[in-house]
């Protein structure tokens, strides 16, 4: 399920985070709550601030999957991920192994998501 409000993104910031999805997705198809029948995952975003500064706050939320053993193998995916958000988005990701299954949370502050337009030139969202 997905429970978030529309926001508008530049071309950048949409990239990397069709790459986080990507990601996320085959890592549930594969481990996760994905990989079995009942297993479900929640996408929700919201507004928030970070020291003052404008975020957008991501969670995914997968249940229903194979439970989780801690600790939580840090594989070379999650980790080019977070590597990935810190470098174009200036963003933070953290993993928590919740025995219902696993939590990851984004912090991108939202100047690094904002359009950028120039005069004269159309945009599309």
């Amino acid at each position: 399920t997905i429970d978030a409000r529309h926001v508008a993104l530049n071309r950048d910031a949409a990239q990397t985070l069709a790459i986080v999805f990507h990601e996320l997705c085959s890592n549930s198809v594969k481990y996760g709550a994905l990989s079995v029948p009942t297993g479900m995952v929640r996408v929700a975003w919201l507004d928030g601030e970070d020291r003052g500064v404008p975020t957008l706050d991501l969670r995914w939320q997968e249940t229903g999957g194979p439970v989780l053993i801690e600790p939580l193998r840090a594989n070379y995916g999650l980790t080019a991920l977070r590597e990935l958000l810190a470098y174009e988005l200036e963003a933070r990701m953290t993993i928590d192994p919740e025995p219902e299954g696993l939590v990851i949370d984004i912090i991108i502050p939202m100047r690094r998501l904002e359009p950028i337009t120039e005069p004269g030139k159309a945009f599309l969202s």
